[in-house]
């Protein structure tokens, strides 16, 4: 991985080392997939940049992709777990919850533009080892 539990944790609080582990993957599996050029070439697997400030823009990247995936995560167990309330009346006492498939339907739909728009913000401009940017998908 291209980041350790201490660094995520530095810029967004303590986790656990098993669900780092499990969504970190998942994370950098979505970047390596970003990344990967026509030819199959995983830019970053194989041409890391060297450069400190692209390095840095990388690992952030990750980390806060990480970070979207642990917190969708939480939100639909929380969906799954009794589902959230759309309305609450009083009187004759009345709750409302939201329809659970289409509220995880939202929740995967977001998360995939939160991905993809994280991607573009960090790495847009970063180039790997060679000078190539990370998100040309050419040869």
């Amino acid at each position: 991985m291209y980041i350790d539990l201490e660094y995520y944790q530095d810029l967004y609080g303590e986790t656990d080392q098993f669900k780092f582990e499990q969504f970190c993957y998942e994370a950098q599996t979505k970047l390596d997939l970003a990344t990967t050029s026509l030819s199959g070439v995983q830019r970053l697997k194989v041409f890391f940049p060297t450069d400190e400030d692209d390095a840095e823009r990388v690992k952030r990247c990750l980390a806060k992709i990480t970070n979207i995936l642990i917190n969708a995560d939480e939100t639909k167990a929380e969906i799954l777990n009794g589902g959230l309330i759309h309305s609450v009346n009083s009187g004759s006492e009345s709750i409302t919850y939201d329809n659970k498939k289409e509220l995880l339907e939202v929740t995967n739909e977001q998360l995939s533009l939160d991905i993809r728009d994280t991607i573009k913000e960090y790495l847009s401009g970063v180039t790997d080892v060679n000078g190539i940017n990370l998100l040309y998908g050419g040869n």
